[in-house]
């Protein structure tokens, strides 16, 4: 009973937030469209303002990251887990990595 009263109320919480979503890109449209910045009202302020921190890196795709010089590229090297797993299942000693215990479970049928 309380699981299906719980999923109740999660649901109108979800059609709550997507109706709110819904009103302020309404608004936001409204004020991009009439070109206003801010509307005041007898309860609120409403403010059209731009996003703050760094503008959106827009990047062709189609580019291939070995064709631009160098200073705009980043070459990564990571560790191959599966082959440090394979030596040390193969009785490889490595004194950087070792295989945990894996644990246990409670499994109730």
């Amino acid at each position: 009973v309380r699981k299906a009263e719980a999923k109740r109320l999660s649901d109108l919480a979800a059609k709550d937030e997507k109706k709110a979503e819904m009103l302020k890109e309404r608004l936001k449209y409204f004020f991009e469209v009439n070109k206003l910045k801010s509307i005041d009202t007898a309860r609120y302020k409403l403010t059209l303002a731009k996003n703050g921190g760094k503008a959106p890196l827009i990047v062709d795709e189609s580019v291939s990251p070995t064709e631009l010089p160098e200073k705009f590229q980043k070459i990564s090297v990571d560790l191959d887990k599966a082959a440090i797993r394979t030596a040390l299942e193969a009785g490889e000693s490595l004194d950087f990595a070792h295989l945990g215990d894996r644990g246990s479970s409670l499994r109730i049928k």
